[in-house]
């Protein structure tokens, strides 16, 4: 979040973004913002092992 903050501070667009710790949370989320939707856990710094879900049932799995 600190980078993002740095992003808004200095107009840099940015896709939506937010940080979750459930399953229903990241439901909800993904459909008010639209798949795909590009996951990534919490202890990843690189992009090593995010992965795309490209539906609800992509990111229940």
């Amino acid at each position: 979040s600190k980078y993002s903050a740095i992003l808004d501070d200095i107009g840099v667009n940015q896709a939506p973004w937010k940080a979750l710790s459930s399953l229903d949370e990241a439901l909800t989320f993904a459909a008010s913002v639209g798949y795909p939707c590009l996951l990534r856990p919490s202890y990843v710094l690189s992009g090593f092992s995010y992965d795309v879900a490209y539906g609800p049932d992509d990111l229940r799995g």
